[in-house]
């Protein structure tokens, strides 16, 4: 999504921020490097106030907000007799808290500005069921019925709120799910919905593979 926020180059770049997990594996690994005008880093994404210090700091050094971006997509996939509420709690937290925190960080500035935009990827386990996945589903559909509540609470300040839903697939042995829609096609489509004229909102976006 960086990348694609920066191609075409425009004559303003934006600086872009990637706040990952502290815990992420991919820290080592992140696409910092090769992106310009982009900044990464760590934080507890369960931790309000670890959140809500390093927008704060941020903002200091960047300046406000302008669009938040999230992608909550922690899964543990079991049937719901073998999840334990450890289990349960922990994708909620993951999904759908770590939203909710981020939201809350972010929105004061969006607000005193009247301006901004906040989007959450998600996906079709929030539209349709998903064996196995109760928790999972349960976090995505909750993250998109808020979505659509904040989207009545802030338009009035001129705070678009947008969901991105691309489609699931099981993975080869159907252990776990993965998106059907490719990386580059989601984040083409998370652009295109952000650089709509800002008088437009793409309240949700479904994303389907057009040949099963």
């Amino acid at each position: 999504i960086a990348k694609k926020f920066l191609t075409p180059p425009d004559a303003e770049q934006p600086h872009l921020t990637l706040c990952v997990p502290n815990d992420s594996v991919q820290q080592s690994n992140h696409p910092s490097t090769d992106v310009p005008s982009t900044t990464v880093t760590h934080c507890n994404h369960s931790d309000d106030i670890a959140i809500q210090d390093t927008v704060h700091q941020l903002e200091a050094q960047f300046g406000p907000v302008n669009c938040l971006i999230c992608c909550p997509t922690f899964q543990d996939f079991k049937p719901v007799e073998q999840l334990s509420t450890n289990e349960f709690d922990r994708t909620i937290t993951a999904n759908l808290r770590t939203l909710f925190l981020f939201i809350q960080a972010v929105l004061p500035s969006m607000k005193r500005l009247e301006h901004g935009t906040i989007v959450a990827i998600t996906s079709s386990a929030a539209t349709r069921g998903i064996r196995n996945a109760t928790a999972f589903s349960a976090a995505e559909s909750a993250i998109r019925g808020m979505m659509q509540s904040l989207y009545l609470d802030v338009r009035e300040k001129n705070i678009r709120v947008m969901t991105i839903v691309p489609e699931l697939a099981a993975e080869s042995g159907g252990n776990r799910m993965i998106s059907a829609i490719s990386i580059e096609d989601t984040a083409e489509a998370v652009v295109h919905a952000v650089r709509m004229p800002e008088a437009v909102t793409i309240s949700e976006l479904e994303l389907r593979r057009t040949n099963q």
